[in-house]
């Protein structure tokens, strides 16, 4: 999960997606960040046809462009072209959470079958990851897929590693 304006939980999502990289896979990327329709310019960018810059001006607009880190997405992508992984861009244009939740599953059972086995990682906001919210559409869809959630920025992860000294160390934390 992620928290968009954040730069530091892209930036360790970039990071723990290099630990757990396993070369021997197919990997795909879901990204939150980019609607279906700039999918093109997220291409352009992989492929160093345009720099950071021009992508920026081609897919960030009103609203959009308050709401994330942008040096956290180009360091997920960075680590994206660097590990040679498949990045869709996964958001619409949708006046519900839940739309929005069942066509990602959608697109997540995609990837999985087109790729199998793949190892996707999906990169949504934190709040799509409530267990009635895009878990649910998953299992529903793709179900008996093994799947591992991440949150992060929760709090009561956050405030104790914080008193430990750990934040920034710490990939993973169990929540029970």
């Amino acid at each position: 999960g992620d928290i968009h304006p954040l730069r530091e939980n892209k930036l360790q999502l970039a990071d723990f997606i290099k630990r757990s990289r396993s070369p021997s896979r197919f990997g795909v990327l879901l990204l939150e960040e980019f609607k279906f329709y700039q999918q093109s310019f997220v291409d352009a960018y992989l492929a160093g046809k345009i720099d950071r810059n021009e992508l920026r001006g081609k897919t960030r607009n009103g609203k959009r462009s308050c709401n994330s880190s942008w040096r956290g997405v180009i360091a997920l992508l960075d680590c994206a072209r660097e590990l040679n992984l498949n990045v869709h861009a996964l958001d619409l244009d949708s006046p519900t959470p839940q739309r929005r939740d069942k066509k990602w599953a959608q697109e997540i059972k995609r990837a999985l079958e087109e790729f199998p086995p793949a190892q996707v990682y999906v990169v949504v906001g934190d709040l799509h990851l409530a267990r009635v919210h895009l878990p649910f559409e998953v299992r529903d869809l793709c179900a008996p897929k093994k799947e591992t959630t991440i949150h992060q920025g929760v709090e009561e992860a956050f405030w104790p590693l914080l008193r430990q000294g750990r934040v920034y160390d710490t990939l993973a934390v169990s929540m029970g």
